[in-house]
């Protein structure tokens, strides 16, 4: 089933302002921010899996790109990858590829980036582009528990299938 909506939104925004001394007025900057907007991303990519996942301390989920269900119970072969949004709690977590054909989402060979307990990673591709390819030889993520407690992992994948 094609997504009818997606879009991805990350904002930070900011004010500084400094006490001046000598009766001057605080100097002020901003307020100010960045912005990352993805809108209409269902008119690019069409598939997306969301789950909560649970791994127990000192051990990984390994998740086969080209083997997974969709929220509407339909088997889902991504061919694509477009973003990653993980948000842990309970535990630390560590994101990379799969010991067995793991996609190289970071980059060079085994890149694992690693996530605090209540912390949240964004990984998103060029939208104009083709996503990162998933096929037979690049398709495992791994994410490990790098942290003494249950993880929950609540994680979405979007790209095409």
């Amino acid at each position: 089933m094609p997504i009818s909506t997606l879009s991805a939104n990350m904002v930070v925004q900011w004010a500084l302002t400094h006490t001046n001394t000598g009766g001057f007025a605080p100097t002020t900057q901003g307020p100010d921010g960045v912005e990352y907007n993805l809108a209409d991303l269902n008119t690019i990519f069409d598939q997306l899996y969301s789950a909560s996942l649970t791994v127990n301390p000192s051990s990984t989920t390994t998740l086969d790109l080209t083997s997974l269900t969709n929220l509407v119970d339909e088997s889902l072969s991504f061919t694509a990858l477009l973003f990653l949004f993980a948000l842990p709690s309970g535990a630390a977590l560590s994101v990379g590829p799969g010991a067995s054909n793991g996609l190289q989402i970071f980059g060079g060979t085994g890149v694992a980036v690693g996530v605090p307990v209540n912390g949240a990673l964004f990984w998103g591709g060029d939208p104009a582009g083709a996503g990162l390819t998933v096929n037979s030889t690049n398709k495992t993520l791994a994410f490990r528990n790098a942290g003494a407690g249950t993880l929950t992992l609540d994680l979405v994948l979007a790209g095409d299938a």
